[in-house]
């Protein structure tokens, strides 16, 4: 699964207000990032910003930090579904 995709988990999870699972789907964003090889050096980009703004989300940061960190995942989901059309 691609960084748009796992931001786009995340961001579901965050609008249904589902504590559980944002935390489930930032863990799975984290492991993703961990475990697989991009296909290219933009997607690479994605997962590393990915990376970084799940590992900011997952330790129950400030609510500024984690207003950006949603609009962050919100510019990564919208960035790749520009590149499809």
């Amino acid at each position: 699964m691609g960084a748009a995709q796992h931001a786009d988990r995340i961001l579901a999870a965050w609008d249904r207000a589902n504590d559980g699972g944002f935390r489930t789907e930032l863990e799975n964003a984290l492991v993703s990032c961990r475990n697989e090889v991009a296909a290219t050096g933009l997607e690479h980009e994605q997962r590393e910003l990915l990376e970084s703004v799940a590992q900011q989300l997952q330790s129950r940061c400030s609510t500024r930090r984690l207003e950006a960190g949603v609009a962050l995942l919100r510019h990564l989901r919208t960035r790749h579904n520009r590149m499809l059309v």
